[in-house]
């Protein structure tokens, strides 16, 4: 799939803790999409809420860790392409939030409860997903 079809096509589906968030829905939806493989699957279904989602990634040491699991065997590279994914900090009302984002050529895409978001985000961890 293209890059831009998906995040268009991801930016008309709302967000949602059961399925489409950052990491199962948006990173997860891509991942499976280039390589046809489900890295989110052993997260599927194990949250509902925002709550259960915080509960999960502090259990699980993190968003950066759990991408790291899910993406072990995809090369780390220091320099983002278009369509490599990332661990990526959003700014909020709280200070700097870790999710999943994919680079999108000049900024990175993250999806938040907000929609879909492009700015040019901190990474910090990046993964190549093609070779």
């Amino acid at each position: 799939m293209e890059l831009s079809a998906y995040l268009e096509e991801a930016a008309g589906r709302p967000f949602s803790y059961d399925g489409n968030d950052c990491l199962l829905g948006f990173v997860g939806g891509w991942v499976q999409a280039v390589t046809g493989q489900d890295r989110a699957a052993p997260y599927r279904g194990r949250y509902r809420t925002e709550l259960g989602c915080l509960r999960l990634v502090r259990r699980e040491g993190g968003v950066e860790a759990i991408m790291r699991r899910a993406l072990d065997g995809f090369p780390e590279v220091k320099k983002p392409e278009a369509g490599d994914v990332g661990c990526v900090l959003v700014p909020t009302d709280h200070g700097p939030v870790p999710i999943g984002g994919i680079y999108a050529g000049s900024r990175w895409a993250g999806l938040t409860a907000k929609g879909v978001l492009f700015a040019p985000f901190t990474a910090l961890a990046i993964w190549r997903l093609h070779g």
